[in-house]
This record gives C-alpha cells, sequence and structure tokens, in this order.
C-alpha cells in the first residue's frame, strides 16, 4: 500500500529538459543574429523582438509550471520571432532571412497544431490503448497475484491513463486474473471518473472470486467521492477475505474527516459483527481517525460483544500511535479525563491506563485518584504499582492491602507480584518469572500468604522485617517461610517463637 493515495507523476530526465529550453532559446538567438548583423531596415524592431523574446523565454523556463513539455509557449516565442524579422528585416534578396522567417513559421505551426492534438487527449488515449493491449498480450506473469500489481508495464499504463480510463476499462473483462488485476492496479485511488466507470469497478469488489482482484478495486475505488459509491464500497468491511477487509479501510478512511459520517454504520456493523470478533483493531495504514469517529468508537466501547472489545481494540492503537508520534498535553489531558471517568468501559480505561503508563503521561494526582475503591481492581494496582516504583507511599499500599483481602486468587497473585517487587516482602513467586497457574498449589500458598500480609496491623513495617528471605528462583521452600515472619505479623499478637531447626523440611512441587 503506498504512503500516498495519489502518486506523483514521474520527473522527466535532464537532458529533457534541456532540449526544451533550447527549442525555447533558439528564436530570440535568431532574432539577435538578425540584428547583430544589421540585416533589415529597422533593427529598433529587431532589437525589441530579441528583448521581448528573451523575457518571455526566461518566463516560460523559470516556472515550475511551464519548465518542460510546454508547447503553447513554444509556439508563442517562435510566432514572436517571425513577426519580428517580418517587420524588422523583409528584403526580397536576402534569402538567409527568408528561409529563417518560413522555419520560424513552420515552427510555430507545428507546436501550435502539436498543443492542440495533445490537449484533445488523442495522444495519450492512443498510447493508453496501445499499452494496455500490450499487457493483455502479456504471457509470462508472476506467481502472486499481488506481485502483478508491481509491474513496470502497470506503471506505464497508470501514466498514461491519468485523464482517460477507458482504455484500462476494457482489461477489467479479460478472462485471465492478472490481466485483471494491472488493470485495477493501474486505476489506483484514481479521482477523475466519467459516467459509469466506477460502477464497472464497484461490480468487481464484490463479486470477483479472486480475493486480491477484489481489494485492487476498492483500491482503485479510493479517491471517488459519491456517497453511494462508498456506501456500496463499506460493505466490503465484512468481506470474508482479511486482505479485502484491509483494502476497504484503507480505501474508506484514509480521508475519515470527510467520509466518516457515511461510514459509521457499515464500521458499526463490521465491529459488531461476530464472525469477525477475533479480528482485532481497525488499523489504518494511511491517516487518522477523526474526533468524530474517535467519539463514536469510545461510545461503542460501552456495547456488549465483539463490537465493545473490538471497538476498545482499535481506539487502543489509535491513541498508542498518536501518543507515539507526538507530545500533546491536550491529547494526555484528554485521555486521563477518559480513565478517570467512570462512564468509560472499564476495559478501556484499562487500555488507555497501560498506554499513559507506558509513555509516562500519568500525573500522581491522578493515580492517586485511581486508589479509590470506586474504581476496578485492576486500575487500582496499575496505580499502586507506579506509585510504589517512586518509593513508599502510604495510601497506595493501603489500596493495595485492600485489593489483596478481596477472594479473588487472580487479583491476589497479580498484588503479591506487587509486594514483592515493590515492597520486597517474599511472596514466594519465582524471580523475573511468570505467575503461576490459578489452579495449582503454588497459587493457593501464594494466595495465603499475600491475604494474611493484607489482614496485618497498619504499624508493621511496609519493607518487612530483617528476617525475611529473598525470594526463590524455583519457588520451593514455601511452607518452611512461612514462620520467617516478623513478631507483628501476626494475627493475633502473639509473641514470636524462631522455628527449631529440626522441623521436617515441606514437600516441593514444580
Amino acid at each position: 500500500m503506498p504512503g500516498r493515495p495519489f502518486p506523483r507523476a514521474a520527473r522527466p530526465p535532464r537532458w529533457q529538459t534541456w532540449w526544451q529550453t533550447g527549442k525555447m532559446l533558439l528564436p530570440s538567438a535568431v532574432v539577435i543574429w538578425a540584428a547583430v548583423t544589421h540585416r533589415g531596415e529597422f533593427p529598433i524592431v529587431l532589437a525589441a523582438g530579441a528583448i521581448i523574446g528573451g523575457l518571455s523565454a526566461s518566463v516560460w523556463i523559470f516556472t515550475p509550471a511551464n519548465r518542460v513539455g510546454n508547447l503553447r509557449g513554444m509556439s508563442f516565442q517562435w510566432a514572436l520571432a517571425a513577426g519580428a524579422l517580418w517587420l524588422g528585416s523583409l528584403r526580397p534578396d536576402d534569402s538567409p532571412v527568408i528561409f529563417l522567417l518560413g522555419l520560424l513559421v513552420a515552427g510555430s505551426v507545428l507546436f501550435h497544431g502539436w498543443h492542440t492534438l495533445i490537449a484533445s487527449g488523442s495522444v495519450r488515449l492512443r498510447q493508453a490503448r496501445q499499452r494496455a493491449r500490450q499487457l493483455a498480450r502479456r504471457r509470462q506473469w508472476p506467481e502472486d497475484l499481488d506481485s502483478c500489481r508491481r509491474l513496470p508495464e502497470v506503471h506505464r499504463l497508470r501514466e498514461s491513463v491519468r485523464e482517460e480510463a477507458g482504455p484500462v476499462l476494457a482489461l477489467l473483462a479479460h478472462h485471465s486474473p492478472q490481466v485483471r488485476i494491472s488493470g485495477l492496479a493501474a486505476l489506483e485511488f484514481r479521482r477523475v471518473w466519467r459516467a459509469g466507470q466506477p460502477e464497472v469497478v464497484l461490480e468487481l469488489a464484490k463479486n470477483d472470486p479472486h480475493p486480491e482482484i477484489r481489494a485492487a478495486a476498492l483500491l482503485a475505488l479510493g479517491g471517488v467521492q459519491q456517497r453511494l459509491i462508498l456506501e456500496e464500497m463499506a460493505s466490503c468491511l465484512r468481506d470474508p477475505s482479511p486482505v479485502v477487509r484491509q483494502a476497504a479501510v484503507d480505501a474508506l478512511l484514509w480521508d475519515c474527516e470527510r467520509r466518516w459520517i457515511w461510514v459509521r454504520h457499515a464500521v458499526h456493523e463490521a465491529l459488531g459483527d461476530p464472525r469477525l470478533s477475533r479480528e482485532g483493531p481497525i488499523e489504518l495504514t494511511i491517516g487518522t481517525f477523526s474526533e468524530a469517529a474517535a467519539a463514536d468508537l469510545v461510545a461503542w466501547t460501552t456495547e456488549a460483544g465483539s463490537l465493545g472489545l473490538r471497538a476498545t481494540q482499535t481506539l487502543a492503537r489509535h491513541y498508542s500511535q498518536l501518543l507515539s508520534e507526538r507530545e500533546d498535553p491536550k491529547l494526555s489531558a484528554h485521555l486521563t479525563d477518559l480513565v478517570l471517568s467512570t462512564r468509560t468501559s472499564a476495559i478501556l480505561r484499562i487500555e488507555l491506563a497501560q498506554l499513559l503508563r507506558q509513555h509516562q503521561r500519568f500525573s500522581t494526582q491522578a493515580l492517586e485518584q485511581l486508589l479509590d475503591s470506586a474504581n476496578p481492581s485492576t486500575l487500582r494496582l496499575l496505580a499502586v504499582e507506579t506509585l510504589l516504583q517512586g518509593g513508599l507511599h502510604p495510601q497506595a499500599i493501603e489500596a493495595l492491602r485492600d485489593v489483596a483481602r478481596h477472594p479473588n486468587r487472580e487479583l491476589a497473585l497479580r498484588a503479591a507480584a506487587i509486594v514483592q517487587r515493590t515492597l520486597h516482602v517474599d511472596m514466594g513467586l519465582a524471580i523475573d518469572q511468570p505467575l503461576p497457574p490459578l489452579h495449582t498449589r503454588q497459587a493457593a500458598e501464594v494466595t495465603r500468604r499475600v491475604i494474611h500480609w493484607a489482614e496485618q496491623k497498619e504499624g508493621r513495617d511496609s519493607r518487612g522485617s530483617s528476617l525475611q528471605l529473598r525470594p526463590s528462583a524455583r519457588g520451593s521452600d514455601l511452607a518452611s517461610r512461612d514462620s520467617l515472619v516478623s513478631p507483628s505479623s501476626t494475627p493475633s499478637g502473639t509473641p514470636f517463637i524462631p522455628p527449631r531447626d529440626d522441623q521436617p523440611a515441606p514437600l516441593e512441587w514444580d
């Protein structure tokens, strides 16, 4: 997929630029020669013609839009020089001047006629038809259909059909899929269409048996600005092929600011389609979602099923891209408001909080607000870990104890990991290893330990006592270390009794 939806024309070679410049300056050189050699009765007319011709040639040459291939400017230059010779040096016996005058008149007529012919489109149309026939007669093709779009012949055909797509439309009915996809590639993101031409391409996008051809047809219609065509293209967002679905996204949403109001219903239906529940987020390879699109996606995250899940994934990908591209305080403030708002869906709040934490855009005040018990426990744990990484925070430790007391083994394991990593209290977890499975004996023992830690008195040292052991790399000897706690760790406040050396070692497990 190209980075720009509308490719520019190739720059002409340097020799061609010099050749065109020489043809533009040649008439003025002839007039200057006639003035210097004193040919004619009115040399002042020749001098004036040479000056005017040189100035006009400079304007045509140094203007970027007229520098190369401007036949109208050449016709004017040659006609101006012919007029200056006619008025200033006309002598019946001066054969060189008569010859040059005829040459200038013939050149002016020739350039004007060639300009008229090209302006009519006949030359480019004939060239496009020849290249289309050559492409249709090709016998050797790449094995991959998508590789046919990048052939040199396709690029040359695209240059020939910039003004008229008619010669390529004949290729779309060819029996060979290689020819059809090559013709569609020549029309990629075309902006100028005649009446009825987009409908021909749209028929291929909806009914061709090859997914690559359907995708190429959608890309060919990417520059269309007709609402009815775009709404028909939007139905391909639910195509069975992922290649076609991504092509539909690229063709429709590269101009999201203008087109979102036309395709938002189709995007809603595609995100909520249960057949595409595992598709993941909608990714834009060109451009970004508009503010209206982002607002709609935020509203859709509250819906149940795949619609809410995929809308959340799409927003997470969208905001991750924006945060990576630039530092925008307004964007960070907007995302923080979404995380703190109780009206935002819980899954979206968690995803955005992780993004803000990853890019270090969270403020301490916002993190402290997330410690409130009204927030989801996952958000509270995220805020607790972020605050404790900067040092001891009593409010964060109290929130961590509150979450650890919940009768949820998954939350207990995550809380235990935070306690062990930030407060350096041994919870029996292996260092730099993933959390144990929920149904294992090790998970049950870690849960018991973190609940025991959470029920301790507030006056206990949050960093543990000097009797705490370092975490085991294998997660073994959990039961033997249960007794190695500080005196204040016992719930009933009983005196601390150190373990005996003759106590049997506990069983180990994997």
